[in-house]
């Protein structure tokens, strides 16, 4: 007997952006990263909820996984590719990514004459 196959609900408009984020991105297999989660999580979390002296272990422990790396040149291969407002925050590639601070434009008060 074969087993019976569910048919896929339709792709929400949340499916449709994971997907649309994930297109292009490489499979890296064997990548060391993939058996550090938690640390490279931790390497990413911009200070929220962790001292800066954790954060600064744990960027510096992804980077040193990341140099051992059998997937390295693939990973960075990949990272040149992405523009930079676009790359993932965090430790990748073997260096510290961090997204542009945004500066709001104020206008000029206006003026009661």
């Amino acid at each position: 007997m074969t087993p019976r196959r569910h048919p896929l609900p339709p792709p929400t408009p949340e499916i449709n952006l994971l997907c649309e984020i994930l297109r292009g991105t490489p499979r890296l297999p064997g990548a060391a990263c993939r058996d550090h989660r938690d640390l490279f999580d931790a390497a990413r979390a911009n200070g929220r909820g962790h001292s800066t002296r954790r954060l600064a272990a744990a960027r510096a422990a992804a980077v040193r996984i990341c140099h051992t790396c059998p997937a390295l040149s693939e990973c960075r291969s990949w990272l040149d590719t992405v523009p930079r407002t676009q790359r993932p925050s965090g430790v990748v590639a073997g260096q510290i990514n961090r997204h542009p601070t945004r500066t709001l434009k104020t206008q000029p008060a206006e003026r009661n004459s």
